[in-house]
């Protein structure tokens, strides 16, 4: 997988848990959608468009659902991004001033 495809698959992730499954398709490329579309006929993702008969509001017009392979990469994905970005040089906080 390329970058792109890394943080279009970490962007499905984060729909499917924090908005169940609407994607907002405002900030997807050509590129994204034909990721999508390959990935759904590969079987990594189920990706569609919402129907109109949905009362969702309008800016959600598409929906996503990761299989169990592309929830295994997502997860691998945001534990490197972690290690990554992970302050170094954290110090422990002293008992007196903790939370």
């Amino acid at each position: 997988m390329k970058k792109r495809e890394h943080e279009l698959l970490l962007y499905f992730e984060d729909r499917q848990v924090s908005y169940g499954g609407q994607v907002n398709t405002i900030n997807m490329t050509p590129k994204d959608f034909s990721t999508a579309e390959r990935w759904n006929d590969e079987g990594f993702i189920t990706f569609g468009r919402i129907g109109e008969s949905d009362d969702l509001p309008g800016r959600y017009t598409h929906w996503c659902r990761l299989s169990e392979d592309a929830w295994r990469k997502a997860q691998r994905l945001r534990r490197k991004r972690a290690a990554k970005t992970f302050r170094k040089g954290w110090k422990p906080a002293t008992q007196s001033n903790r939370f």
